[in-house]
């Protein structure tokens, strides 16, 4: 989906399309529900390296913007995306485990009430590089296309330049 830093392909549903090897998962019916729409990106990055080599870029990253650290999520419980069109594209992750990294080489420190939020398109031009290992994520689809339904994600780590971040009351 992404190469050399450029997007080069964006959502698309199950059903095959000419010139096109990859498809996206959500497009699927649940049994009495409306047809799911899609909403993941399948992003498939040129370049992907190990779980070290991300850290150690993210530590590069906060030094070359001149800040004392930069956050590694380590875990997350969820989250939700609004994509609908009266309203604007929005997301937030609500992580549990959150680490300071600091560029000077100070141990990490555990931080709590730190949520990632966003727009999902520009997050996307954000992406620096992604990890090396898939791990999964299971959890219930919130939207109207798949109201409750249980839903197990595949996904890898991400870098990402400049994310934003909020901190809960």
């Amino acid at each position: 989906m992404i190469k050399d830093g450029v997007l080069k392909n964006f959502l698309m549903s199950r059903m095959p399309i000419k010139d096109f090897g990859h498809r996206m998962a959500m497009a699927e019916t649940s049994p009495g529900g409306c047809p799911r729409t899609p909403r993941e990106l399948d992003r498939h990055l040129d370049r992907t390296v190990p779980e070290a080599e991300m850290r150690q870029k993210l530590i590069d990253e906060v030094k070359k913007q001149g800040k004392p650290y930069g956050l590694y999520f380590d875990d997350i419980q969820g989250g939700f995306t609004l994509t609908t069109r009266s309203l604007p594209q929005a997301f937030q992750v609500l992580p549990v485990i959150v680490y300071k990294v600091y560029a000077d080489g100070r141990p990490d420190e555990l931080v709590r009430g730190v949520d990632i939020v966003g727009t999902p398109l520009a997050a996307l031009t954000r992406i620096l590089t992604t990890g090396d290992q898939p791990r999964v994520f299971n959890g219930v689809c919130g939207a109207e296309s798949g109201q409750g339904a249980g839903r197990g994600r595949g996904s890898v780590d991400a870098l990402l330049r400049n994310g934003s971040s909020e901190t809960r009351a």
